[in-house]
């Protein structure tokens, strides 16, 4: 399987791991799995660690995945603005800064990391209040 997904309790984190080619059908099944995790764990705090991971997807789908991720946290009732997702990566710096700064311009929490410590630091509340 290209990604793993697990609920790490400790941290309250949902942590996500993308290997090979990241392209939309797979982001379709990573925000699928995530979801289940979200609901089961009350979880708002996702790390996706695509430092292994080729991003393949076109601008359109760029843009548009803020406003399918937003209409996914209405659906479970979960205000987008609550939600915090940082991806740590070592390559496609450019297209991952794209992705945070339309989210961002869009009302949602996105940070893109190089360094997974700083990634987490950023999700924890306690370090860091949205």
């Amino acid at each position: 399987m290209p990604f793993s997904i697990n609920y790490n309790a400790d941290l309250a984190i949902c942590e996500i791991v993308v290997t090979g080619v990241y392209n939309d059908p797979l982001a379709e099944q990573i925000r699928s799995a995530a979801q289940e995790i979200i609901l089961k764990h009350n979880c708002i705090r996702l790390i996706i660690d695509c430092r292994a991971a080729q991003l393949q997807t076109s601008t359109l789908s760029l843009l548009a995945s803020p406003d399918e991720i937003k209409e996914i946290l209405s659906a479970m009732e979960i205000p987008s603005f609550r939600l915090k997702r940082a991806f740590v990566v070592s390559r496609d710096i450019d297209d991952y800064s794209f992705i945070e700064t339309v989210s961002v311009n869009r009302g949602l929490q996105v940070r893109v990391f190089q360094d997974m410590k700083e990634a987490v630091s950023w999700l924890d509340p306690e370090e860091n209040n949205p």
